[in-house]
């Protein structure tokens, strides 16, 4: 088994850092919701390096706009550039919303922000 500790934060410190194995597996279970959208494959135009495209469908909700706790998708560094999103379901699905969270980092002053405008497409 091969273990990294905070592989969604970069490893950007040089602390000291614990992981745990549990003896039993109901101990590590994690409780996410099991929306239509983990049934995507999901493509996209770019993604930064460092940010895992699962992030877009993992069903996880952030605590706001800039919570480096969660993963998050970034088209991180193409400021001003046109980029997209694609969902492939296995099947025609019926949906009837579609709610997006835009990852923010205007708090701690570094530079990806939500877009200027953006677009959902769909086939009907």
């Amino acid at each position: 088994m091969t273990a990294i500790p905070y592989y969604a934060q970069n490893n950007r410190t040089s602390e000291a850092l614990e992981g745990w194995v549990a003896e039993d597996a109901g101990h590590c279970a994690l409780d996410l919701p099991s929306g239509i959208e983990r049934q995507a494959t999901v493509s996209a135009s770019r993604c930064w390096q460092n940010d895992p495209r699962q992030a877009v469908n993992d069903g996880i909700a952030p605590r706001s706009s800039d919570d480096g706790q969660v993963p998050h998708f970034t088209w991180w560094d193409h400021r001003g550039a046109q980029e997209w999103i694609k969902y492939d379901f296995p099947a025609a699905r019926k949906l009837s919303q579609v709610d997006v969270y835009w990852w923010d980092e205007r708090r701690t002053k570094a530079n990806c922000r939500v877009p200027q405008s953006w677009r959902v497409l769909y086939r009907d």
